[in-house]
Formats: C-alpha cells, sequence, structure tokens
C-alpha cells in the first residue's frame, strides 16, 4: 500500500514543468523523506504552476542580452550553481568566476531578500555579460521573448547544458534553443585560430588555413568573435523561428511534452 503511495508520488513529480525524472533513484528519496501519510498530501502538489526556472533554455549574443537587460527592473548576482557543485564535489577546479549567475525581478528580489544573491546596477550586469563573453562562456537564457527571469554563464567544464554539447552527449536542438550559427567571410579571415581555442563547445577546426564549423553543434553564442582580430566572425539566423512570447507561454509549450499525471 505504502509502495503505491511513493510510485504515485514519483510519477506526479514528473509530470510538473520543472518534471523529475521517474526512476528508482527518486522513490528511495521519496521514501527517506516522506511518511506514507505525508506523500498523499504531497500529491496535492499543483502539476502546472509556472516555476522560477523552466528547463527550456536559449542562447543569446551580446546584443540580445542588452536587450534583455534593458528591460528589467531589479538585478542580482548569484554564485553559478554548476561551478559550486564541481568544487563541493572535488573536480577538476574551474577558472572561471563562481559568482556569475544574474537573475531579473520576482526572481533576483527573492534572491535579494534571501540572502542568496546581490543588488547590482544594470551598468554592472552588462559589465559581467560582457567579462564572461570575453571569458569564453555562453549567456543561457529562459527560452522566451519576454518576462525573462535567469542569465547563466555557462562554461563547458562545469555547466550541465554547455558541458553536454561540447561531450555530444545529447543533441543540441534537443537540449537547448539556438537561433544563430556563425559563419566565417573567407576574405577577412587571417587563419589564426584564435576562435578555435575559445569555442566553449569545442565545434571548430582549422582546415589547412581556414576555420570550419560543425554547424549540427555549433550554439550560436557569438563567443568566437570576440578574439577574431579581422571581424571575419559574423552570426545568422538559423532559421526564422522564434522564441515564445514570455514565460507562461514558454511554460505552457513545456507542459505539453510532460506526461500528464496519473
Amino acid at each position: 500500500m505504502a509502495e503505491d503511495i511513493y510510485q504515485k508520488l514519483a510519477r506526479h513529480l514528473a509530470s510538473l514543468g520543472m518534471g523529475y525524472p521517474e526512476k528508482e533513484e527518486l522513490l528511495e528519496i521519496l521514501r527517506e523523506n516522506f511518511t506514507p501519510l505525508e506523500a498523499e498530501v504531497a500529491l496535492a502538489i499543483p502539476t502546472k504552476v509556472i516555476p522560477f526556472e523552466p528547463d527550456s533554455h536559449a542562447v543569446f549574443p551580446f546584443e540580445m542580452m542588452e536587450e534583455v537587460i534593458k528591460k528589467v527592473k531589479v538585478i542580482a548576482l548569484v554564485h553559478c550553481p554548476c561551478r559550486a557543485t564541481a568544487h563541493l564535489i572535488g573536480k577538476k577546479q574551474c577558472n572561471h568566476p563562481l559568482e556569475n549567475c544574474i537573475k531579473y525581478d520576482e526572481l533576483a528580489e527573492y534572491l535579494i531578500e534571501k540572502g542568496i544573491g546581490r543588488e547590482i546596477s544594470k551598468k554592472e550586469a552588462l559589465d559581467v555579460i560582457r567579462k564572461s563573453e570575453e571569458a569564453g562562456l555562453v549567456h543561457m537564457v529562459d527560452n522566451a521573448r519576454e518576462g525573462i527571469k535567469h542569465t547563466c554563464n555557462c562554461c563547458g567544464c562545469c555547466c550541465w547544458s554547455v558541458g553536454t554539447i561540447r561531450r555530444k552527449k545529447i543533441p543540441r536542438d534537443v537540449l537547448m534553443a539556438t537561433y544563430f550559427l556563425r559563419e566565417t567571410d573567407q576574405e577577412k579571415c587571417t587563419g589564426c585560430g584564435e576562435c578555435v581555442e575559445i569555442c566553449p563547445v569545442n565545434v571548430i577546426k582549422m582546415e589547412g588555413d581556414f576555420p570550419v564549423v560543425d554547424k549540427e553543434w555549433c550554439i550560436g553564442c557569438g563567443v568566437c568573435a570576440i578574439p577574431c582580430p579581422s571581424g571575419a566572425v559574423k552570426l545568422v539566423r538559423k532559421s526564422d523561428a522564434i522564441p515564445p512570447k514570455d514565460f507562461k507561454a514558454l511554460h505552457r509549450e513545456i507542459l505539453k511534452e510532460r506526461k500528464p499525471a496519473a
């Protein structure tokens, strides 16, 4: 009887917008932390509530990040959870800054109130974005045109999304939305190879004197344009697709891909 309750709760949690994977590990966590009665109560958790951070992301270049920051009212700077976790479990140290995840408006206010983040100005936020890009980090945001709540400046060594693409574990278009791809002006390119070194997902290789991009895995972050001495790198639209209008529309799209609760 009790076991049925835990399995039912696991299926229920798997149907959330931020759905937990319905695996044996989840059942073990539920058994250890909930009595059968508490599990019954937890079944009342609504499955349609919009979470703070949806699990569908998009890659934005610097110019688009300027527009995001221009529209928000409150900004908080917090530690990167991926790098913090890597440090805590003793993985290879990452040389990228720990404090460079940015949250906006309601989420920012919550984190500032709880002492998890500190409030910064729009100028400071743009400085964080600019320095992150120069360091080869990727700007990951909620996949929406309006009401974006966070920006993670991701590396390929610690951060889950970019690292997964770097290791080619999950196809790019399954994991994230990309709206641009990198192209190279052959007449301007000097063949210096700087873009190969900085690419966060390792999809650029030199073939002779010319850099070649694997467009199946390129995430269109624009990081490779930063060190280019001749301005040969440019971003072009991948397609005519646009992000969902806002946070609510994004969440509805996520829920469509989830199985309904049993």
